[in-house]
């Protein structure tokens, strides 16, 4: 109270009683006296010249208070300066502790201030809220807000403790509780222009979704107390709700130069640095001054927060050994300060680095252990968190069905919550998985409530993976010229703020809207992009995806033995990812390298694997597109299921497999409307790659109905085509290109063989 009481002088920087409080704790100093020496560690520690301690006794019904100023300067204790109040009984602590401040602020030279109401006159609010902060700050949110809802039974008109409520629930995830109690807190303040109401309305504002608005309370709060470096920091918070990281970093510079020995300024200044994608800095400046200082209070739990910001900064540089090392050093700290929520979150960091590395197995066993800490601490937010990971380490491995179900668990719980950040991501998951699914029209309804609610609150990394998701479904639709602009502004906006996974996924994806369109060149230097940054990540199923694409664009145009190279590579990401999908697109591939070989056997065998893989994957879209590429089951079931799908692309394939299967039967007029289904669709969405194929094919069809004028038509169509994918080719892949048999019967001295 007397802290409080004290900030309200403007000429003074008071450290936060949490602070004090806290690193006290850390350095195992007991309540009470303290010598001189203690007393000058203590002011280099907090760079402070001044410094307050006593005692509260109770006699009988009374109360006194003792407090002794102690005046610090270079060599040790200069002067101190004791002060005493009494009250008869303990309701009247509260007016003395008013007449203690009026004291202390005019030995300090401050002028006097007005009298004031204390915040609360009930000793059992006080007391629970007292209780309740000392479980905030040990990270226990759960036992701290029962002790605040009882502070705020016994006294209703209590700002402080509705504030600190509202605080306590958005913790706990409660965002509409947290609302409630936060507009209690601002209606109890009114037209107050104290520090406290400052904080209660700018909290408001937050939990209102307008952090620009709490900003600029904030803002305010400074203009009046510029020494206040906890206002800093809530300030650069509020500057990062809104994504303006490098905004948080000025402001967190200019509170560590206030108070260098500010251990949150330092751990708050690197994550930020982190978030604007300055991790080396972070890790070079930042975190290891906020580590020594940690070590300097012994405190375990700080080294373990610090330590764990280190694994996500190495992380982010694309180092996971490193990161693994961090995360395990500080799952330990962590574990040894008995601080289980840190501990929990630290093994879902960990976790999530296992299933990047492939090791879903340890990624598991993480995942299973944070889960039961979680559930033991009653915190759902966590919880729900937990079940989110399960889904993305199943998804890894292809198994969509264990995925959606974990992906729902996670929203149905998110749902009870109402914090929209996490809302956003599991309906982006449930999409995601619904498009593997081939569930185009579910994917959309869950994927636009995502983008709605991420462009609401203005989260950027948010909107960027939405606008992907909206791209890839562009993809399977056929709107390819969409999601060309959907991939480029994702692109941007990755690049924005550093999300370099999300960089990757957008090269290549548009290197393969250019293979599909024929561009070549362009799609192998976007895969080349893409597989840079995943080998930067190390990032096994990344890695997987797109050098399948890769192999599949050489083997398109007659570059075999790189194909068959690359193809090569994937063998150990996919065992170490267990990703049934990659795993069948990979088998796919190698059995046309065997066929164009002329090694039947083998492409027999390898596409049996990949059926077998697909099965295995449980996904509609991988089971139809492998049957449909290793022209196995009825060609005209295939083409009935994608066009159920509505994946555009399969439709085009299971057509031209259709038209060529009654073709050989002689079904001329079956075979006819096949083709022109495939080539129709191919022009609306733009697939070059193909089409000069498809058009042969309506020619042979042509041909055989006995009608040569269509034949011809369609010939020349196709050398069309042909001639702008080889304009596009450098001359080493034309040379390739030119001798693969579906691009040699086209060329012009070989016409007469296509009629005949």
């Amino acid at each position: 109270m007397l802290a409080a009481r004290l900030s309200e002088n403007p000429d003074l920087r008071v450290l936060a009683p949490e602070r004090v409080a806290s690193n006290l704790g850390d350095l195992k100093l007991a309540s009470g006296r303290y010598d001189d020496r203690t007393l000058a560690q203590l002011a280099d520690l907090w760079g402070a010249d001044r410094l307050a301690c006593g005692t509260i006794r109770r006699a009988g019904s009374r109360v006194q208070l003792e407090i002794e100023l102690a005046a610090i300067g270079p060599n040790g204790v200069i002067a101190r300066h004791p002060f005493r109040a009494e009250a008869p009984r303990p309701e009247g602590l509260f007016a003395a502790v008013e007449a203690l401040a009026r004291e202390v602020r005019v030995a300090l030279g401050a002028p006097p201030a007005a009298a004031k109401e204390p915040a609360t006159r009930s000793i059992a609010a006080a007391q629970a809220v007292a209780g309740a902060e000392k479980l905030l700050l040990a990270g226990d949110s759960v036992r701290a807000a029962p002790l605040l809802e009882r502070a705020v039974a016994a006294d209703p008109h209590f700002a402080d403790a509705f504030e600190k409520l509202s605080e306590t629930y958005q913790n706990l995830g409660r965002h509409e509780k947290a609302a409630e109690a936060a507009a209690r807190a601002i209606a109890l303040v009114g037209a107050e222009d104290s520090p406290r109401a400052f904080r209660a309305r700018a909290r408001g504002a937050l939990l209102d979704g307008n952090p620009a608005q709490a900003e600029k309370i904030y803002r305010q709060l400074l203009q009046r107390y510029p020494f206040d470096t906890g206002t800093r920091l809530d300030l650069a918070a509020a500057q990062t709700a809104q994504g303006h990281n490098a905004d948080a970093v000025v402001t967190l510079q200019s509170a560590v130069q206030i108070d260098p020995n500010d251990v949150r300024g330092w751990f708050e200044l690197g994550k930020n640095r982190i978030l604007t994608g300055e991790s080396s800095r972070a890790l070079q400046e930042d975190l290891v001054r906020a580590l020594a200082l940690q070590s300097r209070l012994g405190s375990e739990e700080g080294k373990g927060d610090v330590l764990n910001a280190i694994g996500v900064a190495y992380q982010q540089l694309g180092d996971p050994t490193h990161a693994l090392e961090n995360y395990s050093a500080a799952a330990a700290a962590r574990k040894s300060a008995g601080d289980d929520r840190g501990l929990a979150s630290t093994l879902r960091n960990r976790a999530l680095v296992a299933n990047s590395l492939g090791r879903p197995a340890a990624a598991e066993k993480d995942l299973l252990a944070s889960r039961a800490l979680f559930q033991r601490l009653g915190d759902r937010h966590g919880e729900a968190d937990i079940l989110n990971d399960f889904g993305l380490v199943a998804e890894g491995r292809g198994n969509y069905d264990r995925a959606l179900a974990k992906y729902k668990e996670a929203l149905k719980l998110r749902q009870e919550q109402g914090d929209e950040r996490s809302l956003a991501q599991s309906y982006d998951n449930v999409g995601y998985i619904y498009h593997l699914l081939g569930e185009y029209d579910n994917a959309l309804v869950y994927w636009q409530q995502a983008l709605d609610l991420r462009q609401r609150i203005g989260k950027k990394d948010g909107i960027v993976l939405s606008t992907q998701n909206m791209g890839f479904l562009q993809i399977a639709q056929g709107r390819w010229d969409g999601a060309a602009r959907s991939f480029v502004r994702a692109l941007d906006g990755a690049r924005e703020i550093g999300m370099k996974d999300a960089m990757a996924v957008s090269d290549g994806y548009l290197g393969l809207l250019n293979q599909y369109r024929g561009r070549y060149a362009a799609a192998l230097a976007s895969y080349d992009d893409a597989l840079a940054i995943g080998r930067e990540l190390d990032a096994k199923s990344l890695l997987a995806e797109f050098t399948i694409k890769k192999a599949a664009a050489l083997l398109e145009i007659g570059r075999f033995p790189e194909a068959r190279s690359r193809l090569a590579e994937t063998d150990a990401w996919i065992r170490q990812t267990g990703n049934r999908e990659q795993e069948a697109d990979r088998d796919v591939v190698r059995g046309r390298l065997e066929l164009a070989a002329g090694h039947v056997d083998a492409a027999s065998r390898a596409f049996a694997e990949a059926r077998k893989a697909a099965a295995q994957s449980r996904s509609p879209v991988a089971i139809l597109r492998t049957n449909v590429e290793t022209r196995s089951a009825s060609p005209e079931a295939n083409l009935a299921q994608a066009e159920k799908l509505g994946n555009v692309l399969l439709t085009i394939e299971a057509a031209e497999a259709a038209a060529e299967f009654d073709l050989s039967a002689r079904r001329f007029g079956a075979a006819a409307a096949a083709a022109r289904r495939a080539s129709k669709l191919a022009e609306s969405c733009g697939w070059t790659a193909g089409l000069y194929r498809v058009l042969a094919l309506e020619a042979t069809i042509a041909r055989s109905r006995g009608d040569s004028a269509a034949a011809d038509r369609l010939l020349r169509r196709s050398r069309d085509e042909l001639a702008r994918i080889r304009s596009s080719l450098d001359p080493a892949s034309v040379s390739a290109f030119e001798k693969l048999p579906s691009v040699r019967v086209l060329q012009p001295a070989k016409a007469s063989g296509l009629s005949r």
